[in-house]
């Protein structure tokens, strides 16, 4: 579920907040740029931390349960 769903929807909002956080670069001066992109960007780092993080845990748990299956 977390490989298939969470991760797609995940990626797929933080895609639409890249391409926020563009439009915001075009449009403002670099002053205001940076005032209204700030959140924005520290969303999509944490987006990406999680996103690496359940790849991570999902490897773990994949590769216990393959541990518990040959006992």
């Amino acid at each position: 579920m977390a490989l298939n769903h969470i991760i797609p929807i995940a990626i797929n909002y933080m895609t639409s907040l890249i391409e926020n956080v563009k439009g915001l670069r075009e449009i403002f001066n670099d002053t205001e740029y940076e005032r209204l992109a700030k959140a924005r960007k520290e969303v999509i780092v944490t987006i990406s931390d999680h996103i690496s993080m359940i790849k991570k845990l999902v490897d773990e748990m994949v590769d216990e349960r393959r541990k518990a299956n040959c006992y």
